[in-house]
């Protein structure tokens, strides 16, 4: 038997850089660029900024794909969930060769390149610690609601493949969305 489940979430983004002009200016020019925000995610299974689904794992690659498909993908307690709609989506790597991130090229999500060829990277860390992790896949649809519009899984289109090539390594991986994509 299935246990209840409550899923909220809290999601903070903060980006913050600066570029200096010195040379030809009397006075250097400190030219700021960020872009941050938070959103707060309520426990419901449809509708804008609503989720009632989380996974949260670390595969380990070794030289072969890994593919998950979002329609059957345990959750936290072991429980085989479904997704309508992903709200969050994070790959993070953490080991030493880079992951190719794609819909699976006959079945796969609509909302990432097909194949492998144009993926998406998570490129390798620099060491295994959190401080030091490599490159981050990330991608958020807080707002659209409906089963054609935005990151939706229908049956049949719901395989996401994590692909390290030849190497070898480990991703962090969390997607949190509802079962139902209105």
């Amino acid at each position: 038997m299935a246990a209840a489940t409550t899923v909220s979430g809290q999601l903070q983004t903060n980006f913050t850089f600066t570029e200096t002009l010195s040379s030809g200016y009397i006075n250097p020019l400190s030219l700021p660029a960020s872009i941050s925000g938070a959103l707060t995610y309520q426990n419901a299974s449809s509708g804008s900024n609503a989720i009632d689904l989380l996974v949260a794992t670390q595969l380990t690659l070794s030289a072969s794909a890994t593919t998950l498909d979002l329609t059957s993908v345990s959750d936290l307690g072991g429980t085989a969930r479904t997704f309508a709609r992903v709200r969050e989506f994070v790959v993070q790597n953490i080991g030493s060769a880079s992951v190719k991130v794609y819909a699976n090229s006959t079945s796969g999500v609509p909302w990432l390149p097909s194949g492998s060829t144009s993926a998406l990277v998570a490129y390798a860390a620099t060491s295994t610690s959190g401080s030091t992790a490599g490159g981050k896949v990330y991608l958020s649809d807080p707002w659209t609601t409906g089963g054609s519009t935005g990151q939706y899984i229908l049956t049949g289109s719901s395989k996401v493949v994590f692909d390290p090539g030849t190497g070898s390594t480990s991703v962090n991986v969390i997607i949190a969305g509802t079962s139902t994509a209105s």
